[in-house]
């Protein structure tokens, strides 16, 4: 069984012959452990490469230096070890969102085309994912993040303008993607704090659950996976994902009860549990490590399927708690 279908038979429930595993390190992580790295990733290699067009952020040369993405927004770290944010809002002013172009799909179309190449060239053997793009997330890169959630709890007709320009701007996105021999289409847009919602649960189901629904609808209308990423505690919305048909969930479970997850939800969708890197991966033990990951697989996996491998290694993860990680996600068979 290659990575390829071993991917696809984890995500339909089909019997995979082990759980997949997924990469996923920050910048400053190859800077902290560099060969080391590469070299326990080429010993537990991902069965899944993804491929994200840098859709977001846009930084200057050097830690410190803002730098301005295609849309407009102004962006800004103050480390090379982590990400930064959105500082600068090209919609400060809701009166700017009348001239607000969105720009080209894609920056540079021969990307597509690369990515075309490089899955030809290994002879499509391992599950190919492409970034379709992030609705929220968008939104509040260019209208400000507070600013966004008074316009929400003010029922603003601007909000539900600016969410259908960014939606078909990503419609456009998968349009394209679907063209190209690709398994499945990502989308992220990080909706919990440590506790709960960002937003009502009743407001998110009237403005954007309608939007995500018609993005999931062409993803499958293209015959692909549609696959989501959303940190902290979005408990309250996993029912809405699952009904809106997405076929993989990464979220953060150190933000919520993994049993209760379970309980309600194993079975029902793929999970890609994204292993807790508050406290276990930078401050527990090895030991601790690999409790965690089978106590998580045990509570989400089936039998048949359900569950996909996935822990990021940031620069304050010692290499031991990496290894141990990367070794257990092996191990695991259904």
């Amino acid at each position: 069984m290659d990575s390829r279908e071993r991917y696809a038979r984890a995500l339909t429930f089909q019997g995979p012959d082990r759980a997949p595993i997924t990469h996923r390190y920050l910048a400053g992580a190859s800077r902290v452990y560099g060969l080391r790295l590469q070299e326990l990733y080429a010993t537990y290699p991902a069965d899944i490469v993804s491929y994200s067009f840098g859709e977001q952020r846009v930084y200057g040369p050097r830690p410190g230096e803002p730098g301005v993405d295609r849309w407009g927004c102004t962006w800004l770290r103050l480390s090379e070890d982590a990400d930064g944010q959105a500082v600068g809002h090209p919609l400060t002013d809701w009166g700017a969102l009348e001239t607000l172009r969105p720009p080209a799909p894609f920056e540079d179309p021969a990307d597509l085309e690369r990515m075309a190449a490089e899955i030809r060239a290994e002879g499509h053997h391992r599950y190919v994912a492409a970034n379709a793009g992030s609705l929220w997330q968008r939104m509040f890169f260019l209208r400000g993040f507070d600013a966004l959630l008074l316009d929400i709890a003010e029922g603003r007709e601007e909000v539900v303008f600016l969410r259908d320009l960014v939606t078909d701007w990503i419609l456009q996105r998968v349009e394209i993607l679907g063209r190209y021999d690709v398994d499945a289409m990502t989308m992220g847009d990080d909706w919990g704090t440590q506790t709960s919602l960002m937003v009502s649960p009743t407001a998110w189901r009237r403005v954007f659950k309608p939007a995500y629904r018609k993005i999931v609808e062409a993803i499958h209308h293209m015959g692909k996976a549609a696959l989501f990423h959303t940190d902290g505690d979005t408990l309250s919305i996993i029912p809405d994902l699952i009904e809106i048909g997405f076929d993989e969930l990464n979220p953060q479970v150190g933000c919520m009860d993994v049993a209760e997850l379970g309980r309600r939800f194993a079975g029902k969708v793929c999970f890609r549990p994204d292993l807790d890197r508050q406290w276990l991966l930078p401050r527990g033990t090895p030991a601790d490590v690999v409790a965690a990951i089978r106590q998580t697989f045990q509570t989400l996996g089936t039998l048949r399927g359900g569950f996909v491998c996935w822990g990021q290694i940031a620069p304050d993860v010692p290499v031991e708690n990496a290894e141990a990680m990367l070794r257990t996600f092996w191990n695991l068979r259904y």
